[in-house]
């Protein structure tokens, strides 16, 4: 049997079949095209579509979240004056805000398109806190404006909350219409491409069969190959010659057709494009202003958390520092309910232009109200105490002899030298700002001079200053900590109560009693170095997360031992998580080896997280907190320890809840005196 051996196809042996047979090529590839170009304008209508889906939905939002910073504000400003005309517009705030995510979510699910992850929880948050702001101001109406004003603070940690989960979807929208954006540009590249790949292939086959032809068809294909290299040189409106045999007339008209719907579909994808252009300009002005104040036209207190963060990234890559100035305008309340707030903002205005004179504009931000602050790149925490002052002399001459006497209170930190983080660094700058507003006003509070002044149990220079009162370092790290969770100031006060009720009732020597009770007031300072999103998380922490907050025991000695005066309580507050039988953080002490003051304020602690709200749980009811402490006493808890604190709850009730009704504090009594 002979080899088997691989036939070459045969050619068309006529010029009549190889021109059919060249052309009917041609037809097929620019069909393909002509299909291609019309499902590329499909998948850029629906690119459209969707990203016009998108981007309403996104406005919606950031309307959403404009109105609800507009209602707060004008909240805060009802139950602050109690000024009946802020009312109207804080109640169309509250209206906008709610009809903007309604009609948000009620967008979101239009059939056809992707859903929002989240967004029907943010409306049901947003309308709760509306609902809860109703409420509020009806309680305010009443007459119990301080009420309201407490039901506005236990509120304010959710609204944060919900700000950010509101903030996190548009942003994840306004990258959806990037990427569509994206798309879209790429389909419009992928049409031109293919264009010219039809014309330099019609132009090669039409060679080709130029060759072969006769005379009487040279000038319809010349025409074919004219139009062809002008369209792979970009003149969509050039068109081929009709006429000659039926073949050729047939393929030009094609071809015309073709170069059409290309044309027709290019001038919609450049129409498209300039759309897309326009609406993403409107999305970066529309970010801009989010992240700007309306009032001052300076970054707001988001985008200094965000610089604050680049430039700690930076340092720990260059090791060049950075200072950071907080300030406060002294007084500011003042101003505003003798001359109204016309006149406060006007003043707000004028030292605006008086820090952005001083120093470059772009490093200046207002961080909320009254408050100010200017981070200052490369600079050392001496450097940045003496533009402290600079500018604290320059607002105070700005003011001087317009007959409104205005100062500000300035406190300075820097990184790495006074802080390990970026929140660290905003925390420490607030709290010498705090240290210098008690301390009498109008001055620089140096936060590494008050830690190392502190160390040796000398004064800077201010104490000898007769005008000056005596600097309350314990007040300054309490107001820090109570800038960054508003609910650890009642947490700590609680828990001195308890510490100190409980330190006499075990018969504690006076300076012990001293140790325990300063150390529950600062035993949570080292919450200031645990990230937001730990500390306020509204669940329960993953193990990371766990790992990043038990770092708070052992951070808070780290920033307090350089003080001489709090020495004596660094070691409760580092051992204040150590469990009895040994199974506690950091070091697993066991039994006598805890520091007395530390097992003290274990019960305490653990008694008053059992009996508050914590942003993943409810509190529990008294008695279930004590049937705790009694199960866990002997491992986690000191017997001892803890049959002295059911004492103090029986003779003296549990202090949190001394509002109850006395029917609800007898079975407490009783639940307590059981042990």
């Amino acid at each position: 049997m002979p080899p088997l051996r691989w036939a070459k196809p045969a050619l068309p042996s006529s010029v009549r079949e190889r021109i059919i047979a060249g052309f009917g090529l041609l037809v097929i590839i620019l069909a393909v095209v002509v299909a291609s170009a019309a499902w590329l304008s499909r998948e850029h209508q629906s690119d459209l579509a969707a990203m016009e889906h998108h981007t309403s939905i996104a406005d919606l939002l950031q309307d959403t979240e404009i109105a609800a910073a507009t209602s707060a504000t004008y909240l805060v400003g009802y139950l602050s004056t109690g000024d009946e005309l802020l009312l109207p517009p804080l109640r169309s705030a509250l209206a906008t805000s709610e009809e903007n995510m309604v009609a948000a979510v009620a967008l979101e699910k239009t059939q056809g398109h992707d859903r929002v992850p989240g967004l029907e929880e943010l409306e049901n948050v947003g309308i709760e806190l509306n609902s809860n702001t109703y409420t509020m101001i009806a309680t305010a109406q009443a007459g119990e404006r301080e009420q309201a004003i407490t039901a506005m603070q236990a509120q304010n940690v959710r609204y944060m909350q919900w700000l950010v989960g509101l903030t996190r979807v548009v942003d994840s929208e306004q990258q959806q219409v990037s990427a569509l954006k994206s798309r879209a540009e790429r389909t419009g590249d992928l049409a031109f491409w293919l264009l010219v790949l039809s014309g330099a292939t019609g132009g090669a086959l039409g060679l080709m069969v130029s060759i072969v032809i006769a005379r009487s068809i040279l000038r319809p294909l010349s025409s074919l190959e004219s139009t062809a290299r002008g369209v792979a040189g970009g003149d969509l409106a050039a068109r081929a010659d009709t006429s000659g045999p039926r073949e050729l007339s047939h393929l030009g008209q094609t071809l015309n057709s073709m170069l059409a719907t290309v044309q027709q579909r290019t001038d919609e994808l450049q129409s498209a494009n300039e759309e897309l252009r326009q609406r993403n300009r409107q999305l970066l002005d529309a970010r801009a202003q989010a992240a700007s104040d309306p009032l001052t036209g300076l970054s707001n207190h988001r985008t200094l958390h965000e610089r604050a963060r680049e430039e700690v990234h930076r340092v720990q890559e260059t090791g060049s520092p950075v200072g950071l100035i907080m300030m406060d305008i002294d007084d500011f309340k003042r101003v505003n309910d003798s001359q109204g707030h016309q006149a406060g903002d006007e003043i707000l205005r004028e030292i605006t232009s008086c820090l952005t004179d001083a120093v470059e504009g772009e490093k200046v931000y207002r961080y909320g109200g009254d408050e100010f602050a200017v981070l200052l790149s490369g600079i050392d925490i001496r450097k940045t105490a003496r533009v402290a002052e600079r500018l604290r002399r320059a607002v105070e001459r700005q003011f001087d002899g317009s007959g409104e006497k205005i100062t500000v209170s300035m406190g300075v930190a820097s990184f790495p030298e006074a802080a390990s983080s970026a929140e660290e660094l905003i925390y420490s700058a607030d709290a010498a700002m705090y240290w210098a507003k008690s301390a009498g006003k109008n001055r620089v509070g140096d936060w590494g001079n008050l830690v190392k002044h502190m160390r040796d149990g000398t004064l800077p220079w201010y104490a000898a200053d007769r005008s000056v009162k005596a600097p309350d370092v314990v007040t300054a790290l309490g107001a820090a900590l109570a800038a960054k969770d508003p609910t650890t100031a009642a947490h700590t006060e609680r828990c001195s109560w308890y510490t100190a009720k409980l330190a006499d009732e075990l018969g504690l020597a006076e300076e012990e009693k001293s140790i325990v009770r300063l150390a529950s007031l600062l035993h949570d300072m080292g919450k200031l170095a645990v990230p937001d999103e730990v500390l306020f998380k509204p669940g329960p922490l993953n193990e990371e997360e766990w790992a990043q907050m038990k770092q708070h025991s052992t951070a808070a000695p780290h920033m307090l031992s350089h003080i001489r005066s709090l020495g004596d309580a660094v070691p409760a507050i580092l051992h204040h998580h150590e469990h009895f039988d040994g199974s506690g953080y950091p070091d697993g002490m066991a039994g006598e080896q805890i520091p007395i003051a530390s097992r003290i304020l274990l019960v305490t602690d653990a008694f008053d997280a059992m009996t508050t709200d914590r942003p993943y749980r409810k509190a529990m009811p008294i008695e279930t907190a004590i049937e705790e402490l009694k199960h866990h006493s002997g491992s986690q808890f000191d017997p001892a320890v803890a049959d002295a604190f059911f004492r103090v709850l029986s003779r003296e009730g549990a202090q949190p809840l001394r509002r109850m009704a006395a029917a609800q504090a007898r079975p407490v009594a009783a639940a307590a005196s059981g042990s």
